[in-house]
């Protein structure tokens, strides 16, 4: 654990999820991999999704901070463009099942203990730039709000989570701790907008150029500082 700007104790913790409270980069890899082979075996051949992509990204430059619309707009723009019937209707399908493949794993044990123990602490809030369904990895339950960057949120850093997290709790936003393991949507996003950051690194990185208010490298650290 290591302190890098004064700390007082938070009356609220906002939490980030991906990679913060279970590792996300298996998941979703397994999550892309099932969404590409099951494309690609409708359509009979594999295709570049990321011209699609680019381009309701280009007609809409606000999808990117929507990562579900985002990919829903694309898989309809590549379904009809490659002749699928009912695209838009395909693409709706095929989100609903990408998001069930990408939230079927299981949450680590630590996290749910330290979670169960903060919540009789703290008020907590989940802020995600993604789309894992909270309520299918079995986490819900520890929060009392939960937002997603989306439709009139856009993501970390920008303030719109962070803003509304302060208004949910009725707190000042130096009276909450962020924690997550992003350097800029986290770390950066916190500090810029009042919170007090803590940096979960545990992937042994270097300090990033913003520096939090305290470092921990794994939950145990954290729940020393929190509980």
């Amino acid at each position: 654990m290591q302190f890098y700007r004064r700390w007082s104790r938070p009356v609220a913790l906002s939490f980030d999820l991906d990679d913060t409270l279970y590792d996300n980069h298996p998941v979703i890899k397994r999550a892309n991999v099932w969404m590409e082979d099951t494309l690609a075996d409708e359509l009979g051949q594999r295709i570049n999704w990321t011209i699609y992509k680019n381009k309701v990204l280009q007609h809409d430059p606000m999808l990117i901070h929507d990562v579900t619309e985002c990919r829903r707009a694309w898989l309809s723009l590549g379904l009809k463009t490659q002749g699928v019937a009912h695209a838009k209707e395909r693409a709706n399908e095929l989100m609903e099942a990408f998001i069930a493949v990408r939230s079927d794993f299981s949450v680590p044990e630590r996290s749910h203990q330290l979670l169960a123990k903060l919540a009789q602490r703290y008020p907590l809030v989940a802020m995600t730039n993604g789309n894992v369904d909270i309520q299918r990895i079995g986490i819900a339950e520890y929060f009392t709000h939960i937002y997603y960057a989306g439709g009139e949120y856009r993501q970390k850093p920008y303030p719109d989570l962070f803003q509304a997290t302060a208004e949910a709790l009725s707190l000042p936003p130096e009276q909450i701790a962020h924690v997550g393991d992003d350097p800029h949507t986290d770390v950066y996003g916190a500090l810029c907008h009042g919170y007090q950051s803590v940096w979960l690194n545990d992937r042994q990185s270097p300090c990033p150029v913003h520096l939090p208010h305290v470092s921990v490298t794994d939950l145990a650290e954290l729940e020393a500082l929190l509980v």
